[in-house]
C-alpha cells in the first residue's frame, strides 16, 4: 500500500563522516508503504539499477499510530521488498521496561503507537 509520495534531495552515506549523510542535487523519491490496519504486509517492486533505502520501521517505540512490530524482506532475487506488521505481546513488554525503570511515556507509546 503506497500512502504517499515525497521528493527532497538526494543523499548518501560518506565515509568522512560516519553516520552522517550528504546532499546531492539529484532527486530522491520517497515513498511510505506500510500495511493497512487489517493487512499483514504491503510490497514494493524494486526496479535494478535503481537504489533503495529502506527504513521499514522497527519492533517498539513506533511513531505511526501502528503499534504491530514492524520489519522488512528484501528478496533481491525476485527483486521484492516485503514490509510486514505483525501483533506482538505488548503487555509482556511492557512489563520488561517498567522493570528494567524505564521512563513511563516510553512504556505507554507501544500501545498508542506514537
Amino acid at each position: 500500500m503506497v500512502f504517499g509520495v515525497h521528493h527532497c534531495r538526494h543523499f548518501l552515506r560518506t565515509h568522512a563522516s560516519p553516520g552522517r549523510f550528504s546532499y546531492q542535487d539529484s532527486q530522491l523519491e520517497v515513498l511510505q508503504i506500510r500495511p493497512r490496519a487489517s493487512e499483514t504486509f504491503a510490497a514494493l517492486r524494486i526496479e535494478p539499477p535503481r537504489r533503495y533505502l529502506l527504513n521499514p520501521g522497527s519492533i517498539g517505540q513506533p511513531r505511526d499510530g501502528d503499534s504491530r512490530a514492524a520489519f522488512a524482506i528484501a528478496d533481491l532475487g525476485h527483486e521484492i521488498i516485503e514490509f510486514w506488521r505483525v501483533p506482538y505481546d505488548i503487555s509482556l513488554v511492557q512489563q520488561r521496561m517498567r522493570d528494567a525503570h524505564l521512563p513511563e511515556p516510553l512504556v505507554q507509546r507501544l500501545v498508542v503507537g506514537r
